[in-house]
């Protein structure tokens, strides 16, 4: 929970533009992330379970 407080505490003071191109970022490396682990579950799973 601090450090949630410590990133809230930064975040007062930034741009808008700054904060959008972080939180696009940020986005993006989760999509890649999700992308990565649904990779790797349904490699393995095997293919006759798979839809």
């Amino acid at each position: 929970m601090r450090d949630l407080d410590a990133l809230l505490n930064s975040l007062v003071n930034i741009d808008r533009n700054s904060l959008v191109a972080i939180l696009a970022s940020e986005a993006e490396a989760a999509k890649r992330l999700v992308n990565s682990a649904r990779d790797e579950l349904l490699r393995n799973v095997p293919s006759d379970t798979r839809r």
